[in-house]
């Protein structure tokens, strides 16, 4: 099996990853919550099997004198740079899911600083699990990986091997083709803006929830309007639009929506266990008065559209272009990017298949969890009878 290759200092990050460098929002950070206390020591005895098989997120973050950025392995000891932690809290009632944020330990990605951090709070009542990693060590089905593989661990469960490989996402070619900021955004969902944008925090969050049954009236309106069926996810993303440009925008402004992909199914050469950025974001932009006086099928339609309609080549157009940003744009042109855009861009990320049952540590699976948000980004939850979406909003 493929594994990055060492260097002196460390291991490389790919060209895919530097979109998550050194920006502050860019940590991916979930607060589990259990009904039944967990065993500290176990999760502890078992965490450094887990960093060994994810040995990316064992250390540090640097960049070298050639502006490249990677990660350290000079870090002694079974947990490397990593920290995990312990504190009691007393009992806690049952809360929805925004209250779990309290028990939230997200890291600082700054250069030098670990790229992983995790901290338990038991109660009487149950317990809550802070987990965090560097979005440039890994994506989110990556990160759900290491969550599965150490709670397998400590259960003794079945293990799966995990691929490193991300000299399998380089381009090996010069031709990186047109770095223009138009170009960037339509060969990778990535915004490019004029200056570097200054760091921006969340302060709430709101939480929109749609019922199955007001779903299922959506698509019935779909099969008449459209003459065919989308899905709920569709539907919802069309909600969150709509929302957002009521939320934050008026007459004459246009809209951009960014929908991420995983592309790991689309490269043979990679396996489904893949530790590190897979994902290409799918844009969807129009005018506020597109949006608004569209019907939702109508808006579900274009998003369905636009990431269906995603192929191997679009794929191959990410990894060459984000190359060229790393080989000719170079630091000034990655700063100037991010996922979506800060002013007129939104997020969408669909975490309504997290497989919580696979993150059992032997005492049952956690009830809920909560994930910490970023300015703009909208994170879809399955809740019991309805879609829920938590929406970070800016300071």
């Amino acid at each position: 099996m493929s594994t990055i290759k060492k260097r002196s200092q460390g291991f490389p990050l790919a060209a895919v990853d530097y979109l998550f460098c050194e920006k502050q929002h860019y940590g991916i950070t979930f607060v589990l919550e259990f009904a039944d206390t967990q065993d500290f020591a176990a999760l502890k005895e078992s965490l450094p099997g887990a960093l060994e098989a994810f040995y990316p997120a064992k250390g540090r973050m640097f960049r070298d004198e050639r502006d490249e950025y990677y990660v350290s392995d000079d870090v002694g000891g079974a947990f490397g740079a990593v920290s995990f932690e312990l504190q009691e809290a007393p009992p806690v009632e049952p809360d929805e899911p925004l209250g779990l944020l309290r028990f939230a330990a997200p890291i600082d990605a700054a250069l030098g600083n670990p790229v992983s951090h995790f901290r338990l709070t038991n109660t009487p009542t149950g317990s809550y699990l802070s987990a965090s990693i560097a979005h440039a060590v890994a994506d989110g089905y990556g990160y759900v990986l290491f969550l599965s593989y150490w709670a397998a661990l400590t259960r003794r469960g079945e293990l799966f091997t995990p691929s490193h490989a991300r000299k399998r996402l380089a381009w090996t070619s010069a031709d990186y083709g047109d770095l223009s900021p138009a170009a960037v955004l339509k060969a990778t969902g990535h915004s490019v803006m004029d200056a570097p944008h200054p760091p921006s925090a969340v302060h709430s969050y709101a939480s929109l929830k749609w019922e199955d049954a007001e779903l299922a009236q959506y698509r019935s309106e779909a099969t008449r309007e459209l003459g065919r069926s989308v899905s709920g996810h569709d539907l919802a993303s069309a909600l969150m639009l709509k929302d957002c440009a009521t939320r934050w925008h008026k007459p004459g402004d246009r809209i951009r929506m960014h929908c991420p992909i995983d592309f790991r199914r689309f490269i043979p050469e990679i396996t489904p266990f893949f530790f590190g950025n897979a994902i290409r974001g799918v844009p969807l932009e129009d005018t506020y008065e597109t949006i608004t006086r569209s019907t939702v099928p109508a808006l579900a339609l274009r998003i369905n559209e636009g990431i269906s309609g995603i192929t191997r080549a679009d794929i191959d157009d990410h990894l060459r272009t984000m190359q060229g940003v790393k080989e000719v744009g170079g630091q000034s042109l990655i700063r100037r990017m991010d996922g979506w855009h800060p002013d007129f861009g939104m997020l969408v990320t669909n975490m309504t298949r997290m497989p919580l049952s696979q993150i059992d540590f032997g005492r049952g699976a956690p009830r809920q969890f909560c994930p910490i948000g970023a300015p703009r980004a909208y994170v879809m939850l399955r809740r019991p009878g309805a879609i829920e979406a938590l929406v970070g909003l800016p300071a």
